[in-house]
């Protein structure tokens, strides 16, 4: 396919307001992200100095037995405006065109075809007054489409997308190359984008069952579909079709920028296991049956706690050799309340850890029951040392450290989702 630096000539001096992007995601990845259907090397309207008043609402490549290349903006320009900016993408009797197809706006829209260095070009004007198709508010949509051949970086745009590990597992029941149907669609004033990849395997049907009894856990019958949820990442296998033959994998990538190898989930409450108990209680919570663990993270603004020791606080509850251990973090004082119940004997005692003091219930220093508390609930008949006060809080900070790999303060400022 022929490409030059100048692949279109336009007769207007106007400001070019499509985004820049680079071969590489913003991770600083390999793999190439949908952004770079924006870079020159992707982008055949790179060269195309399109008016600032122009929104870029959509950025689409549909491959199949040809490749579509599509740019959709909204603009609120007047429509001999628009005529002229169209004609002058057309140099060779595009004003006398155009006017013509403007005769069939009374439908709602209208296109022409043409070629241009070559390149087979498609524009399509909707007004969305008549029925084209609202976006945004403005009145009518733009769409140039530039049909090409499906040269390698197109078909290696898709293939390094299908390099996630679980698309690569689905691969083993689906045939998914050589790809057949594929598109990538970037939404920019969203921050979003999509693939979608239909097969039409000889024995679609047998494949769906076969996939509904490996992966059960994942079946949505209401969409008839597998989801899988990796952060703010969702891959999906659609089904609906396979009767006809037909299956399809859908993904929403995490952000434009970034392919689906190179991207990290962030570590959120509901990733880390934790149950949603924000609305009736505003707290979350998480429990190890093995280990003995019952935590949670409360916070006032997700609501009303009726256990004032746990609000705006991580609470952790256990059971350490017979003896009961119960301590309320707050993050912002940085303050552990501690209770141990031991040999029918509590103590409560409290750990500033912003003056690396302990005091008694009252806020004293009168530590000697919670001394013998501590030591009859941590240690064995006979064992000694120094301080056994601070063992209550090493046991929460350590367990969160070792279960969730973050400190306590990182834990509670944590969103669930």
């Amino acid at each position: 396919m022929k490409r030059t630096a100048c692949l279109f000539t336009v007769c207007l001096l106007l400001t070019a307001c499509i985004p820049a992007a680079t071969a590489e995601s913003a991770a600083g990845g390999q793999a190439p992200a949908p952004i770079v259907l924006l870079s020159e090397a992707y982008n055949p309207f790179s060269a195309v100095a399109f008016p600032e008043s122009y929104t870029l609402t959509v950025v689409q490549c549909d491959l199949s037995d040809a490749l579509e290349y599509t740019l959709i903006f909204g603009t609120s320009d007047a429509m001999n405006d628009i005529l002229a900016f169209v004609a002058g993408l057309f140099p060779d009797g595009g004003v006398d065109t155009m006017r013509n197809a403007m005769n069939l706006m009374s439908s709602g829209g209208t296109e022409i075809n043409g070629l241009i260095d070559g390149i087979t070009v498609r524009i399509r004007i909707s007004d969305t007054q008549s029925g084209g198709g609202a976006q945004g508010g403005e009145r009518f949509v733009l769409e140039a489409t530039a049909m090409l051949d499906p040269e390698d970086e197109y078909v290696e745009l898709f293939k390094a997308n299908l390099q996630h590990p679980l698309i690569q597992e689905i691969s083993a029941y689906i045939p998914l190359l050589p790809l057949e149907q594929a598109t990538i669609t970037i939404w920019p004033d969203q921050n979003r984008a999509e693939m979608f990849i239909c097969c039409l395997p000889d024995n679609a049907q047998q494949i769906k069952d076969t996939l509904l009894k490996t992966y059960p856990d994942q079946y949505y019958e209401t969409n008839d579909w597998l989801l899988w949820e990796f952060g703010d990442m969702r891959i999906a296998v659609t089904m609906e079709g396979a009767a006809n033959g037909e299956l399809c994998i859908l993904t929403n990538f995490a952000s434009p920028d970034v392919s689906l190898i190179d991207y990290v989930p962030g570590t959120t409450l509901r990733s880390l296991g934790f149950d949603d108990y924000r609305e009736p209680s505003a707290k979350c919570s998480y429990q190890d049956d093995q280990a003995g663990v019952w935590l949670s993270v409360s916070k006032d603004e997700w609501g009303e706690n009726n256990n004032a020791a746990e609000r705006n606080a991580v609470t952790f509850m256990t059971e350490e050799s017979g003896a009961f251990v119960m301590v309320f973090y707050n993050s912002e004082s940085k303050t552990y309340n501690i209770t141990i119940e031991s040999g029918g004997a509590q103590a409560k005692y409290t750990y500033l850890a912003g003056e690396g003091r302990y005091a008694d219930a009252t806020g004293g220093d009168d530590l000697t029951n919670a001394k013998q508390v501590a030591t009859g609930a941590f240690l064995a008949p006979g064992e000694e040392l120094d301080d056994v006060l601070p063992l209550a809080v090493m046991l929460l900070d350590s367990f969160v450290l070792d279960t969730f790999e973050c400190t306590l303060d990182e834990l509670y400022e944590m969103e669930y989702e």
